[in-house]
């Protein structure tokens, strides 16, 4: 359903900015998360 998209759409970018930051790019995912979160 809608929720359950939603929910795994939310997860899958959650692990990919982990992934990043395992990487290094520790910068990228708080960056874009203050995005998402309605430029704080």
């Amino acid at each position: 359903t809608a929720l359950r998209a939603a929910v795994s759409a939310a997860r899958s970018e959650l692990f990919r900015d982990e992934q990043k930051a395992k990487e290094g790019y520790g910068s990228q995912p708080a960056r874009k998360k203050n995005i998402v979160g309605g430029n704080n």
